[in-house]
């Protein structure tokens, strides 16, 4: 089996058309990158100033906006803007249309959280809770003028200008807070800077991808609304799943458990999320340029695949293999109870890593429906299942996520590959590096613990394990598989210049 093979050239090596998309996807990344590397730099420095002028109760009212606002968000859109994106054959006079409806949904979306507002203040005793759902919806409308433009931007592959316009927001959005906090503004500040934020960027959108508007003709968008519609039922039964297990472990368990699950989720899922929200980011343009062949599909998953998976693999395993001393070392004695449900959400998500990729393709290349029935039996299989893990506290809700979860990706996994002709044996080498390296890893975490045993302070036992995990990662990397390091430097310098 050789390990050498050029990851951006596995296949028709050489063409001038695919050098310029692999050049454009790693810049695309790379532009991406930088504009989420200063917002949340801007976040983080904002909110450690904003947390010394504001409550925890100003905080508590708009989280609890927020748990509604989220799924007004997911259906007020109505995946028109994916549908701009993967159907790459509208016309101009189709994509006005798109756009007319975009705002519809928006004002739909305003409207209903009007209606809702009151009955939300009563369900939560919070007497100013409906004035900030009422500001805060009006993003509903003012995102809907956004919506349309932001997909052509994306479909165009202008990326420089999309990281632009999410930098301008978030400075306004910094500018905004800070201003309104420091005059006293309370919650307001929090409710008003992102109406403030998703106006500019809204205007800076449209400024740089202007789209018309003519009335919609349903009879000419059916197409486009059948992929629209599958995509919200997708989006909607995520958001349903993937919430439920705080659900469950909230109702079931009681608050100490949940805090416990809740702190263990978050570290596990924080550092993955950065690494692969990141690359998601760009890569439907990509899907849905290569939507009519198998091959450039093939050869995209797999080299992004096999990138994520060097990246994650190791953050998360390793995470599972030290999540004992890691928790005493670096939570605290009274953080015991996060171990457990830590350690197997680590594994979950060095899976749920690289599946993404799978649904976006299916997604991207016109498969929508299949996503959708994958969010949708999900959804019907997950809360039950975590149901019954709660039986073992908060381990077994995490034990939910790490035994179900792979089942119900494996169906993407099959339609996909049947798809587009990828053997099962082709997208198991592009995981052999990392797997091969965690291997190599989890020899060095378990020999320094051995080494060290109970003779050595907690602390130095951990940092033991960290660093010969990682050498031992490192070292697998660059020599057994030094060649396809190698060629992913290559790509990246050739993509550079």
């Amino acid at each position: 089996m050789s390990v050498a093979s050029p990851p951006l050239n596995a296949e028709l090596e050489g063409t001038t058309t695919r050098a310029n998309l692999d050049r454009t996807l790693v810049r695309g990344i790379a532009w991406t990158g930088a504009a989420r590397g200063v917002t949340q730099l801007l976040g983080w420095a904002s909110t450690l100033i904003v947390v010394h002028l504001l409550s925890p109760a100003d905080y508590g009212l708009v989280g609890m906006a927020a748990l509604y606002l989220g799924l007004v968000k997911l259906i007020s859109e109505f995946g028109l803007g994916a549908a701009v994106l993967v159907l790459r054959d509208l016309t101009e006079d189709q994509v006005r249309q798109l756009n007319t409806f975009s705002v519809l949904f928006g004002i739909a979306g305003f409207g209903v959280s009007v209606a809702a507002a009151y009955p939300l203040g009563a369900f939560f005793h919070a007497t100013a809770l409906p004035a900030v759902v009422i500001v805060s919806s009006t993003n509903s409308i003012v995102s809907a003028f956004r919506s349309v433009p932001s997909a052509l931007l994306q479909r165009d592959m202008r990326f420089k200008s999309l990281s632009t316009i999410d930098m301008v927001r978030a400075t306004v959005g910094v500018a905004a807070v800070l201003i309104f906090a420091s005059l006293g503004f309370g919650y307001w500040s929090l409710v008003l800077n992102e109406v403030i934020a998703t106006v500019a960027a809204t205007v800076i959108t449209i400024w740089q991808r202007h789209v018309g508007f003519r009335w919609p003709q349903l009879s000419s968008l059916r197409a486009a609304m059948r992929f629209s519609g599958q995509v919200i039922v997708s989006r909607i039964a995520w958001y349903g799943y993937s919430n439920s297990d705080f659900l469950v472990a909230g109702r079931v368990l009681g608050q100490a458990a949940l805090g416990a699950y809740t702190i263990a989720w978050t570290l596990t899922n924080l550092p993955i999320e950065k690494v692969t929200t990141l690359v998601m980011g760009v890569t439907p343009t990509f899907f849905s340029r290569a939507q009519k062949s198998n091959v450039d599909i093939r050869r995209y998953l797999l080299v992004l695949t096999e990138g994520l998976a060097i990246i994650t693999f190791p953050v998360a395993l390793g995470m599972a293999l030290t999540a004992d001393d890691f928790v005493h070392v670096v939570l605290g004695s009274k953080w015991e109870a996060a171990i457990g449900p830590l350690r197997l959400l680590a594994l979950y998500t060095s899976v749920r890593s690289i599946t993404p990729l799978v649904a976006q393709a299916l997604t991207m290349t016109g498969r929508a429906r299949h996503a959708m029935m994958n969010s949708i039996w999900s959804a019907v299989v997950l809360p039950p299942a975590f149901w019954i893990g709660s039986h073992w506290g908060p381990t077994g809700i995490a034990a939910a996520w790490a035994l179900v979860f792979p089942f119900l990706a494996a169906h993407l996994y099959r339609r996909l590959f049947r798809d587009i002709e990828m053997p099962l044996g082709r997208y198991l080498r592009a995981l052999l590096p990392a797997l091969a390296g965690c291997a190599v890893m989890a020899v060095g975490v378990f020999a320094a613990r051995f080494a060290s045993g109970d003779r050595v302070v907690l602390s130095m036992r951990f940092a033991a394990e960290v660093i010969a995990g990682a050498l031992g990662y490192a070292v697998m990397l660059m020599t057994v598989f030094r060649p396809r390091m190698l060629a992913f430097r290559e790509t990246l310098r050739v993509a550079r210049a």
